[in-house]
């Protein structure tokens, strides 16, 4: 990781959102003030998690996730990190990058909370 300290980079995260249904890293102010916590010498990147959000990339000039817009003019690297392989990838803005590669689908680890919900809510109904 020393080669993201100090620097300002924008980090797309693809990884948990969520755990059991509870929040762990669902906004960017809830993953960077983690990192800020932990890893000070990291604070100065800008971590985003993707969720399954909509992800474009506009011109190689904005990255845009969800509502959020970021201008690739301000950072200096745009860097994948996948957190289930324990990844960071440098993506090159200039060659086409795989904005699907960007999200991540599955960002609820642990228990279903909304089949586990509609099981209850179900359950309740044949009472």
């Amino acid at each position: 990781m020393k080669q993201f300290e100090n620097k300002k980079n924008l980090i797309p995260f693809k990884g948990p959102c969520y755990i059991n249904g509870v929040d762990i890293f669902n906004a960017t102010w809830d993953l960077n003030s983690a990192v800020e916590i932990n890893y000070p010498e990291l604070s100065s990147n800008n971590f985003i998690p993707t969720q399954d959000w909509k992800i474009s990339l506009n011109n190689n000039q904005k990255l845009i996730v969800h509502i959020f817009e970021y201008k690739l003019e301000n950072y200096e690297n745009l860097v994948l990190w996948e957190y289930d392989k324990s990844n960071f990838k440098i993506l090159n803005t200039s060659q086409d990058v795989d904005i699907k590669s960007l999200s991540s689908i599955k960002c609820n680890i642990g228990s279903n909370e909304k089949n586990r919900a509609k099981n209850f809510l179900n359950s309740l109904k044949k009472l």
